[in-house]
């Protein structure tokens, strides 16, 4: 777990900022991490998390190094978020439930808060449930135009994103293949539950790196990498022990040879990686 107190003596006032969401990054990578030492594994809900997990770590890895407009949209949509919770409804045809504090208080008293409510508020009214239009591959890009080790970082990162995001959405959304995936359901053969468990590990540790890599690089708390090495060490040791058992086809055989034939090939920028 990372040392408040360095935080707090940051240089850089994003840091302090952005401190929960780096908190989010290490306790979802934790909580995946129990959810698939459990045998057998739980995949569809690891599914879910690493798809925020995957999400949080490319808005932190974006936020400490975005531009001020951006930067202060992210705290903008929370500031108006948190007071429009104070009075909120729900409607389902002709039933409607409201929720509200008794409490009630002016905008106007919370410097700022006035203009946050008007900037995530739409032409009719509604509330605007974006903090930013740029899509996750959009940050991603903006990541990687600061330094060469960036552009590596990006394409980790795009490779954490390929291996969960489509998969964690649809089963977030509750559908056939995101509630059926782990279970064989629109899968290839030779995507096992075990093989499953070690792709999401994979990603897991990889956020997790990039995290402490662009944190390290802009923030002040000496100690990040180290505080975090025990989550990437027992990430690696799940990794091994799950591959271990992940029933890997055995090298000499020629059926195993074919199956991977067909399995999952990638490229970058076009270029084979395999």
């Amino acid at each position: 777990m990372l040392v408040e107190e360095n935080v707090l003596e940051s240089v850089n006032p994003r840091v302090a900022m952005t401190f929960p969401l780096n908190l989010s990054v290490i306790e979802s990578a934790n909580a995946l991490l129990h959810l698939l030492e459990h045998s057998p594994p739980f995949i569809t809900p690891a599914y879910m998390l690493a798809r925020g997990l995957v999400e949080s770590t490319v808005n932190y890895c974006f936020l400490l190094q975005c531009s001020e407009d951006d930067f202060n949209n992210w705290v903008s949509y929370s500031r108006q978020k948190a007071y429009r919770r104070l009075d909120r409804t729900q409607e389902a045809g002709n039933k409607k439930l409201r929720l509200h504090f008794d409490a009630k208080f002016d905008p106007a008293e919370i410097p700022g808060l006035s203009e946050d409510l008007a900037k995530f508020t739409g032409p009719k009214g509604g509330e605007r449930n974006r903090w930013t239009q740029k899509s996750i591959n959009d940050r991603l890009a903006e990541i990687g135009q600061h330094s060469p080790d960036d552009e590596k970082l990006v394409l980790t990162l795009l490779v954490a994103l390929a291996a969960t995001y489509e998969i964690g959405s649809e089963a977030l959304h509750g559908t056939l293949i995101g509630a059926g995936f782990a279970y064989g359901l629109f899968g290839l053969p030779n995507e096992t539950p075990s093989g499953q468990a070690v792709l999401l590990l994979m990603a897991a540790t990889e956020c997790v790196a990039a995290m402490v890599q662009v944190g390290a690089r802009k923030a002040a708390f000496a100690n990040i990498s180290e505080a975090s090495r025990t989550s990437l060490t027992a990430t690696l040791m799940l990794i091994e022990k799950s591959l271990a058992h992940s029933g890997t086809p055995n090298e000499d055989d020629a059926s195993s040879a074919d199956e991977r034939k067909r399995g999952w090939h990638s490229t970058i920028d076009g270029r084979p990686t395999d």
